[in-house]
Parts: C-alpha cells; structure tokens; sequence
C-alpha cells in the first residue's frame, strides 16, 4: 500500500545542488523534485518533493507539507490551523472556508504561534 507524502527541506542557494543529491541517494521512488526561492530573500530555497513513505521510513531534515495545487500554495497543518483560529475568533473549525486567494503562490508555516508567509517563486522542475 502506498503512502505518499510532500516533504520539503530549506537551504541556502549555494547549497542547493548538494541538498539535491542527497535527497536522490536517501529516498526511492522520486520523480520530481521542485525547487522554489524566496521572493524576497533568493538566497533562501526550498525542495518539495513527493514520497511514499512506505518504502522511505526516515525523513530527517524534512517536514510534511500540503499543497493547494490551484493557488500554489504549500502549507503545514499547524499554520493552516493558525490561519483558520486567526481568522474564526480563536475557533479552529476545519470546515472553515479559507480564502486561498490570499495565500496564491506562498509557503505557509507556523513559527512561535504565529503564521510565516513566504512569497515563493518556482525556480526548477527537476525530473528524475
């Protein structure tokens, strides 16, 4: 049974080819990998990349992160759950309706309670 997840890991650009070949010799199974900078810091990176977990049962280095394809939008569960308490009066509701308009092209992720937005702009597709 398969159980693919999105993980990503931040780097630095000068670290970038490096970060990529240790993700193609730790996990099986990749097809892509997806390389993102900040907007407004280039030199801050991110590679999101998806596996199953099934066949990969160590990611060290890497969190989980969701993805709403049509805003291309990367977000943790628990900034998502910031977003929805921020903006229910403090009620987590996971039926809330998200404006995901206002995330379009972002990393989401939550750092001391509070939500971190990070414009993001694709600089690479890889193809394994």
């Amino acid at each position: 049974m398969y159980n693919f997840k999105l993980l990503c890991t931040f780097t630095f650009k000068k670290n970038i080819n490096s970060v990529i070949d240790d993700i193609i010799f730790q996990f099986k199974g990749i097809q892509k990998l997806f390389v993102f900078s900040n907007k407004e810091n280039t030199n801050d990176c991110y590679v999101t990349f998806n596996v199953d977990l099934s066949i990969n049962d160590t990611f060290n280095d890497y969190i989980i992160i969701h993805r709403k394809k049509e805003y291309n939008t990367l977000y943790s569960v628990n900034a998502l759950n910031l977003i929805i308490r921020n903006l229910n009066n403090g009620i987590l509701d996971t039926s809330y309706i998200i404006d995901w308009n206002l995330y379009r092209n972002m990393l989401l992720l939550s750092k001391q309670n509070e939500v971190s937005r990070i414009p993001l702009q694709l600089e690479e597709v890889i193809k394994l």
